[in-house]
């Protein structure tokens, strides 16, 4: 996964695959934000429903998972808004050529310092390419680890609320 990154990061000359990012990962942090949404809308579950003593720690459990959760998803919407931004800027410099085009223009520089400029334009698009793979590596790495602790919580949580009403249910009889 992370040479697919790095192989796409690194060849991007077409600005179709920036724009694809963009919009992947806005998806993802739409995504992201739906279920931070419904995780602080969802009811903690309260020690005072458990039925037997050690559902209360697994109660416990699955409130701090939510908590964990919830900081997880904000810490991934930061660095897919970080990738984002920076696909926005990059794409904003690489469209404006007037940069590049002055210095070629101008035939008073001489050939050192138009040679000097040229090799810091290309190592400031190192740079950008090198800071959006670092970005998108970070939020495609933290968003396959978010979506295994919100399976594993709802999973969880579905199944101590089953185990509960079935505890009620054979109280009841």
């Amino acid at each position: 996964m992370a040479s697919l990154i790095f192989s796409l990061t690194f060849s991007l000359s077409n600005d179709n695959i920036i724009i694809g990012l963009i919009t992947a990962q806005s998806i993802l942090i739409g995504f992201a934000f739906n279920v931070m949404v419904y995780i602080s809308s969802q009811d903690s579950l309260k020690s005072s429903d458990a039925i037997y003593r050690e559902d209360k720690g697994k109660f416990e459990n699955v409130n701090v998972l939510a908590d964990e959760i919830f900081y997880n998803l904000s810490y991934f919407s930061t660095t897919a808004l970080m990738s984002v931004a920076i696909c926005l800027i990059w794409l904003t410099i690489k469209s404006d050529n007037t940069l590049i085009n002055a210095i070629m223009d101008h035939a008073i520089l001489r050939k050192n310092v138009l040679h000097a400029t040229i090799e810091a334009i290309a190592l400031t698009d190192v740079a950008w390419k090198f800071s959006l793979f670092v970005t998108t590596l970070e939020s495609v790495i933290t968003f396959g680890r978010l979506v295994r602790r919100v399976t594993f919580h709802f999973q969880k949580r579905r199944q101590i609320l089953g185990e509960i009403s079935l505890a009620k249910i054979h109280k009841r009889d």
